[in-house]
C-alpha cells in the first residue's frame, strides 16, 4: 500500500509522500486563513455591500 501511495504522489510531480503532505498542510492553512478573512470581511462590509446594491438600483430607477 505504501508503494502505491508513493507512486500516486509521483504521478502528480511530488518527490515523496512527505513532500505532498507538506504542500497539502500549507494549502489547508492558506485556505483556513482565507475563510477567516472572508468571514471578517463579510462581518465588516456585508451589510454595506448589500446597501450599495440597493443604492445602485435606486440610482438606476431615477
Amino acid at each position: 500500500m505504501k508503494k502505491r501511495l508513493s507512486s500516486i504522489v509521483r504521478e502528480y510531480k511530488f518527490d515523496s509522500v512527505q513532500a505532498f503532505y507538506k504542500e497539502f498542510d500549507a494549502a489547508k492553512k492558506e485556505n483556513l486563513e482565507y475563510q477567516v478573512a472572508c468571514a471578517e470581511y463579510e462581518k465588516i462590509y456585508g451589510e454595506k455591500a448589500a446597501d450599495s446594491v440597493s443604492v445602485r438600483d435606486r440610482l438606476h430607477k431615477h
